[in-house]
């Protein structure tokens, strides 16, 4: 088989176009994982925003739960009541603390 100089410039020509294909592909292929490590980045810090607001809003929802109970009218009719008690209580205290003042005459033996 001979290689005449037309085969010979068409080969070289092929090759050269071969190689820039590779390289033009290799380059586009780096710049292809580029756009994707930089696409699960954005998609990893969506997450954590994400997460961190689901977080929050569970508190949220938590406190206001909490506050739904303590608010409740069955619950403050209960404390309504243990104060009333406590007035009471605090009221016949009162009472005995100043009958008791008014039998000490405040001389000591």
């Amino acid at each position: 088989m001979e290689f005449d100089p037309r085969l010979l410039i068409s080969l070289g020509t092929t090759l050269c176009t071969l190689a820039a294909a590779f390289g033009v592909i290799r380059w586009e292929v780096r710049n292809l994982n580029k756009i994707i490590n930089d696409i699960e980045d954005r998609i990893r810090g969506l997450d954590k925003s994400t997460d961190r607001q689901e977080v929050q809003l569970s508190n949220h929802a938590q406190s206001l739960n909490t506050y739904g109970e303590m608010l409740s009218p069955k619950e403050r009719e209960n404390r309504a009541m243990v104060m009333a008690d406590v007035q009471a209580r605090l009221s016949v205290i009162e009472s005995e603390v100043s009958g008791l003042r008014h039998i000490h005459n405040g001389k000591h033996p």
